[in-house]
């Protein structure tokens, strides 16, 4: 069972017995019979509408009042990323303008390509709806705008943070909880409308589906994890790399030293980037990237 797992390896990293601790805020909660205490929430990873599974628990203040909002804006970024927002068109919200006025209604796609848009009578004039139906033929044209929610990248990097420490937490457990370089990380989740995590953290576009995981990076002296995470959304996949500190390196140092790195590219187990990027890339840093075992 997931819980008694993740209890086991709280006392194995801190000694503390029956505990299960928030990975965020640290809250600790006692563990009786493996059942879950009121006030513990179960965590997708990532979001459960990304296509994330339970993967471990974190409290409802932090799920609640932390991790919500950077969670929607998470989904909002990928609905709206503009190679695959035709493709996956289910239920948006449109505006329609035409001579007779301007409608409201709803869109989707299908698979073949085609195109289907609703219009309710509830939120339209009845009698200009149906006139404007009315006159529709093929070949018309249509003034169509996209009603799409305000989009907030700071929060969305945040989901993506978020994400990343718990799949990290996921798989190494309290090691990475108790290490001092990851309190910066917990603070800017605790505090997801402020800049206080490193920039330059996040990879777009830079792996395949299949490389997911948590790696270990060794670029020349230094090394940080990688955690690759899959978001999907109607059939879609979206990848990205996010970085998080190795606690052997002061993060700061790693992030000064790869500022000018174009891409990063682990392969099956372990491969050097030059081996990818060599011919496309003008700019480079060799570095190999290790797949961590997961410790449950």
């Amino acid at each position: 069972m997931l819980i008694a797992r993740l209890v086991k390896n709280c006392f194995d990293v801190t000694g503390k017995e029956n505990c299960y601790a928030c990975p965020i805020c640290l809250t600790e909660f006692e563990i009786i019979i493996s059942k879950i205490p009121v006030g513990l929430t179960r965590e997708h990873v990532p979001p459960h509408s990304l296509g994330g599974i339970v993967q471990c628990y974190t409290c409802k203040k932090c799920n609640n009042d932390f991790g919500s909002e950077a969670d929607k804006q998470l989904l909002i970024g990928i609905q709206q990323n503009q190679k695959t927002f035709l493709k996956t068109l289910n239920g948006q919200k449109v505006r329609i303008k035409t001579s007779e006025g301007v409608f409201q209604g709803q869109m989707s796609g299908t698979a073949d390509g085609a195109y289907t848009i609703t219009h309710s009578k509830k939120n339209n004039h009845v009698v200009k709806l149906e006139k404007f139906i009315g006159k529709i033929e093929r070949g018309s044209l249509l003034g169509l705008e996209y009603l799409v929610p305000s989009f907030d990248s700071q929060l969305f990097n945040v989901g993506l943070l978020k994400s990343a420490y718990l799949q990290a937490f996921s798989d190494l457990g309290y090691e990475i909880v108790i290490g001092s370089q990851y309190h910066m990380i917990r603070e800017q989740l605790k505090r997801p409308n402020e800049r206080l995590y490193y920039e330059r953290t996040v990879l777009y576009n830079t792996f395949e589906p299949h490389q997911r995981g948590v790696y270990k990076v060794n670029l020349d002296i230094y090394s940080f994890i990688c955690c690759i995470l899959v978001l999907k959304y109607a059939n879609q996949e979206h990848t990205f790399g996010i970085m998080l500190p190795d606690s052997n390196t002061p993060f700061i140092d790693v992030l000064s030293f790869i500022s000018t790195i174009h891409v990063y590219m682990p392969k099956e187990n372990a491969m050097s980037i030059d081996e990818i990027s060599r011919r496309t890339f003008s700019e480079r840093i060799s570095g190999v990237f290790s797949p961590i075992e997961p410790v449950f």
